[in-house]
């Protein structure tokens, strides 16, 4: 059974990027174990929480616990070394250098790299092969893989499954559904058979506010989910 504690908690959340206030009040909580799903329309301000959490937006207002310990207003690194990993929306990967030398930079002993590689095996095979020649798909793949060297308590992804293949997408849901038995997971997606498949809990988001957070199924019979989100297609860049 998973940890009722809340692991992270979001409180009235208020984040502004120069002049635009993108939130305007988030508030929810992250149980210890499983997954949670935030879930909303292209610009309602999924990927901005996300980047909050995360130090990485600078006004604000509101709370953010981790373990029950204040953490807006640090800095990233800062947040990183509380034990939250955070795989972006685009991925981020160094393309000039190879998958190693990127999963070296999150960490150079090589054990703390097992778990993506248990995770997406074929990133071993690939080690000394340059990221920029990786399949879209794969890409992705090192980019949850660099974030678990670190070895997070809790990991951010932030619409891991966009512009995949439908079989690219198959094989990351299996691999997120393994890895929630380890690492906490916090999901922004728009594909909601993914989340659907992934997630215990949901968060949604609208206009920058959360207008409904619960189990997901429970969600569904009593929220019509699908007015919030945009349909999410599978692309062909994997």
């Amino acid at each position: 059974m998973p940890d009722e504690r809340a692991l992270l908690e979001v409180r009235d959340l208020r984040a502004s990027i120069g002049s635009y206030q993108i939130l305007h009040g988030v508030s929810f909580d992250v149980r210890a174990g499983g997954t949670t799903v935030v879930l909303g329309r292209n610009g309602v301000g999924k990927t901005t929480t996300l980047r909050t959490i995360m130090g990485y937006v600078d006004q604000t207002e509101g709370a953010i616990a981790f373990h029950g310990e204040p953490i807006l207003g640090m800095a990233p690194y800062a947040i990183a070394r509380r034990g939250l990993g955070f795989v972006p929306e685009h991925r981020g990967i160094f393309k000039g250098l190879t998958v190693g030398e990127n999963l070296r930079l999150a960490s150079p002993d090589e054990s703390d790299w097992e778990i993506g590689m248990e995770l997406f095996p074929a990133l071993r095979g690939r080690l000394d092969d340059y990221a920029g020649g990786l399949s879209g798909g794969q890409q992705q793949m090192l980019t949850v893989a660099r974030a678990l060297a670190q070895s997070p308590e809790l990991l951010l992804l932030d619409e891991p499954t966009q512009g995949l293949a439908p079989l690219v997408i198959d094989e990351m849901v299996t691999a997120l559904q393994q890895l929630s038995s380890r690492t906490t997971i916090l999901l922004v997606e728009q594909n909601l058979d993914v989340a659907r498949r992934l997630a215990d809990d949901a968060v949604i988001i609208d206009d920058g506010r959360t207008v409904a957070a619960g189990k997901v199924a429970a969600l569904e019979e009593a929220a019509d989910i699908e007015r919030y989100l945009t349909v999410s297609m599978a692309g062909a860049g994997a």
